[in-house]
Parts: C-alpha cells; structure tokens; sequence
C-alpha cells in the first residue's frame, strides 16, 4: 500500500495537467468570442454532459465530474461577459 506522501505526489502531478489544461480550455473559450454573438451555447453544454455521463464508470464520477463541468461552464460564461462588457466599453487589457 502506497503511504499518504506517494499518493499526494500522484494527485500534484495530476493538478498541474489540470491546471495546464483548464488554462489552454478558457484561451479557446475567450476566442469564441471572436467567432459568436452569444455567450450561452446550451447545446453543446449538453454535448458534453451525455459525452460526461456515457463515459463515467460510476455514479459518483457522473456527479462529480458533471458538477466541475457546471463550475467550468459558468466561470467561462462570467469571464466572457466580463471581456465583452470592456470591449464596449474600449477598455482592450483582460
């Protein structure tokens, strides 16, 4: 059995490619402002939740991993109301 240290080196390890892709996720998620009018896309919101729920193996990876992609979704919607509310405002700088 691993001790607490091993484990916790494996869930870092982890994080930091989360952290890289959730940064790479919100650079594209900022350049579809470029491409549509709205902020909302429900639709593909939806794509993603059957692709979440018919890949999990369980119940409580559906939840969890459904619940960050809710939290993923609405912080990418504030950010880009956010940048459209200082673009019409002319401020250029995020």
């Amino acid at each position: 059995m691993k001790d607490i240290e091993a484990i916790r080196k494996e869930i870092d390890k982890i994080d930091s490619r989360i952290f890289d892709l959730l940064k790479g996720r919100l650079k594209l998620v900022i350049s579809t402002l470029n491409v549509k009018e709205t902020v909302d896309d429900l639709t593909r919101e939806d794509e993603i939740f059957r692709t979440i729920s018919s890949t999990c193996d369980t119940e409580f990876e559906d939840k969890y991993i459904g619940n960050i992609y809710l939290t993923i979704f609405k912080e990418g919607k504030r950010i880009k109301e956010i940048i459209k509310s200082r673009k019409q405002d002319g401020k250029k700088k995020i």
